[in-house]
């Protein structure tokens, strides 16, 4: 498909038409740009070869090779232009597409064109023996029965790799002061950031002012990269406490993590519905997604403003795509009152909430007349990603709405694409909303229902396990696996809050979690203990304190970036997680599903799954125990806050014979070995 295209600020949007003659004027023009740079370049194979070598960005490769290769080679100047597997034009085609149409300054030298034609699924990382350690936590599973949690205990041992960190800081702001330059969403925030970001570069303070967390990742098969969000705070005053600007940053790795700087990806933008028309859109990366959302800079005082929690997943789309949809919580205002003052005037009343919204990195929209809460022209004429709110079928709005976890149902798939998104709303008293994802209300927001609740009339108490991963469907981890049809099994990692548990304020950590639905109804079938797959923690407040009497111990699941998993063989689990909110984390877990398979009823069917909270129940009593091991082994460490009420009253020079001979060496390594499954060492 051939055609006009118009390019418009972050992302760019690209037009084009099926017209027969144009696909011919096209060739023509091709075959006319061949001929010019080499007059024999259609009669000489070896001239070919030479017209290949002098217009090199005019052709890209054509092996099927993974983009690490193809994006690798250029030099460091060189945009990445990655278009994906079923982009319709020929490879030796793109280069002319996008200058011609896109009307890009860039020199032929300054671009490198890619069309995927590489592996679909991420490569197994092959992680060397000295790189995997042994992590064990347990599982309860309800298909032992009871009440009691020792019979429903499955002991789960996986090997995880060392932890790969994304939190370079430099990089960001050097970012975010060349976008700033053209992107009128990021120059609206000029109240909150100024000039200061050069002042803190050239001072060396940009950890004191910004920080990165909160990472999530999807693998998109059709362009061989994974694309990644983190949330990156921005604290003004220098404290993390104190941050009242959350922004969302995008990258893109290719399928063995290496980031691809100065790349774009183009991809299909459903406009309007016509079928003689398909848009394209172009993004950069890294870059900073364009996010609609309300802020006043005059109001910074416990005010946080942007997307919070940002969590990514895949969806189907209207032509059978994969799409990455992004769900999040943020700040906004709503009118709850309006009062006619004269005929030609009318006095409204807002108020302030926080509710989830999803978000489409890949498509846009103009202005965000609906988060502000009244029309806006100062950002009418400005392009932001498409978001939606999700809101709740309740008479009234609620004041909070967070910790949402999302899934998509394998089994309710239109065909080709996916109609809604479904949502663990409450973890205790399960409760499981379903939102629809491409019809909305008239005020544009996504009607969420419940599809699926315990209890008619649940506490107000939200319980400690909350929020965590996306949920993935063991059918799309493993298509071959054979399930009934009414049977669908989600896996992710929840997270539980301990408050008060035996080290600090309270402890964050990931417990795996298992929803399972029969026949219609929705059961959480098995929950882990806390785990920490040996990421090692570091205190909130003081890096060195671990259990701060008021700060949080924090070690958060934020996303699963991909499951390789096939019969016979090891499956290679990838989680993002973000520590004491300031880090972006990622290792490899291999063997978990194995594992589940072998010690758990997770596939087994024609079991009455019982509907009570014991599994939930006992994880929580088995985090509670893993809280007060962490505590108490900041004693023999040394990293124990010394305001902590954990300290011990007597120093250890006065410790009994048998106290001290309980620290010889045999019980050291015995300890040593806790440590580490702690995420201690």
């Amino acid at each position: 498909m051939k055609g006009t295209i118009r390019n418009i600020n972050l992302p760019g949007v690209v037009k084009t038409k099926k017209r027969v003659f144009i696909i011919g004027i096209i060739v023509f023009l091709n075959l006319a740009i061949l001929l010019s740079i080499h007059p024999h370049a259609v009669t000489s194979s070896k001239a070919v070869t030479s017209v290949g070598n002098h217009i090199s960005a005019y052709s890209p490769f054509r092996s099927k090779t993974p983009i690490s290769e193809k994006a690798g080679g250029r030099e460091e100047s060189q945009a990445a232009i990655i278009f994906p597997s079923y982009f319709e034009h020929a490879e030796d085609e793109l280069a002319y597409y996008y200058k011609t149409f896109l009307k890009q300054e860039k020199t032929n030298n300054d671009l490198k064109f890619i069309k995927h034609s590489g592996p679909s699924a991420p490569i197994v990382q092959d992680v060397a023996p000295e790189n995997l350690s042994t992590n064990q936590f347990d599982v309860f599973d309800f298909a032992e029965g009871g009440k009691k949690c020792s019979p429903l205990r499955k002991n789960i041992t996986v090997q995880v790799s060392k932890s790969q960190r994304f939190d370079e800081l430099l990089p960001i702001a050097h970012t975010y002061i060349e976008q700033r330059k053209r992107d009128p969403a990021l120059a609206e925030l000029d109240g909150f950031i100024k000039e200061d970001i050069h002042e803190q570069i050239s001072s060396n303070k940009l950890n004191r002012h910004w920080y990165k967390l909160a990472g999530s990742s999807v693998w998109l098969k059709e362009y061989g990269v994974h694309f990644m969000v983190s949330r990156v705070m921005y604290s003004p005053q220098g404290s993390k406490r104190r941050s009242p600007l959350s922004l969302t940053y995008a990258q893109i790795f290719d399928e063995k993590w290496n980031e691809i700087h100065n790349g774009e990806l183009v991809f299909p933008y459903r406009g309007s519905g016509s079928d003689e028309e398909v848009e394209y859109t172009k993004m950069q990366f890294p870059s900073f997604l364009p996010v609609p959302f309300f802020h006043d800079f005059k109001y910074q005082g416990k005010r946080f403003y942007g997307a919070e929690d940002p969590r990514l997943l895949l969806v189907k789309d209207e032509d059978g795509h994969d799409e990455p949809l992004m769900v999040y919580n943020s700040h906004h205002r709503k009118i709850v009152d309006r009062q006619l003052a004269d005929e030609t005037h009318m006095n409204v009343t807002l108020d302030s909430y926080r509710s989830m919204f999803m978000a489409w990195p890949f498509r846009s929209q103009k202005g965000k007349d609906v988060i502000m809460g009244l029309e806006d022209p100062r950002y009418s004429d400005t392009t932001y990603i498409k978001a939606v709110e999700l809101r709740l079928d309740t008479k009234e709005r609620i004041k909070t709405q967070k910790n949402w976890t999302p899934f998509i149902s394998e089994v309710d798939r239109n065909q080709l694409y996916d109609e809604n998104i479904y949502f663990v709303y409450r973890w205790d008293q399960l409760e499981v909303l379903r939102c629809p994802l491409t019809k909305f209300t008239k005020e544009g927001m996504s009607a969420c229902r419940h599809v699926y609740r315990k209890e008619k009339n649940p506490s107000s108490q939200v319980g400690p396990f909350r929020g965590g991963t996306q949920m993935l469907s063991l059918r799309s981890i493993m298509p071959s696996l054979k399930l009934p049809k009414d049977k669908e099994v989600w896996i992710g990692f929840a997270r539980a809050h301990l408050k008060n548990c035996g080290c600090g304020r309270s402890m964050y950590r990931p417990n795996l979690a298992v929803i399972t639905r029969v026949k219609g109804q929705f059961h959480v079938s098995h929950v882990g203990g806390f785990t920490s797959l040996n990421v090692a923690s570091q205190g909130w407040g003081i890096a060195k304190y671990q259990c701060g009497p008021r700060d949080a111990n924090v070690l958060i699941p934020n996303g699963l970036s991909s499951w390789i998993a096939e019969k016979g063989k090891e499956d290679t689990l990838t989680v993002t997680l973000s520590v004491a909110d300031e880090s972006v984390e990622m290792v490899h877990v291999k063997g978990l599903l194995n594992k589940l398979f072998e010690e758990t009823s997770i596939i087994e069917t024609g079991q009455d799954i019982p509907n009570d909270n014991t599994v939930l129940e006992c994880g929580v009593k088995a985090s509670n125990d893993f809280c007060k091991a962490y505590g108490i082994a900041q004693i023999d460490l040394g990293t124990l806050d010394p305001k902590s009420p954990l300290q011990p009253k007597k120093p250890a020079a006065s410790r009994s014979n048998d106290e001290k001979e309980a620290n010889k060496s045999g019980t050291k390594e015995s300890k040593k070995s806790s440590w580490f499954n702690l995420g201690l060492l």
